[in-house]
């Protein structure tokens, strides 16, 4: 299961430095990492015979559901102000 989570959490890190252009491949590939994270600590949980990685990947994946809503609720309301949904439009909100 360690193994599997490696490869997801490699494959997100080569996606998201690839993948740029779309707002929700980039929350799907921001997805993917947290998946990969999770599975990395569950697996080192039964392989160390400990609950508590158990107990954080939960609160990982609760917290990437919370980040998917809000992303898709920040997306929504883009398009409704500015009328398209393009990742160029997003680099105004730079601080």
């Amino acid at each position: 299961m360690t193994f599997l989570g490696i490869w997801f959490f490699i494959f997100g890190l080569l996606s998201i430095l690839i993948i740029r252009k779309s707002f929700i491949l980039v929350l799907v590939i921001i997805e993917i990492l947290l998946l990969g994270v999770s599975s990395i600590l569950i697996g080192y949980s039964f392989l160390l015979d400990q609950i508590e990685g158990q107990h954080f990947s939960l609160f990982v994946l609760a917290a990437a559901a919370a980040e998917s809503a809000t992303g898709l609720a920040i997306l929504v309301q883009f398009y409704r102000v500015r009328g398209r949904v393009d990742y160029d439009v997003y680099f105004f909100l730079k601080g």
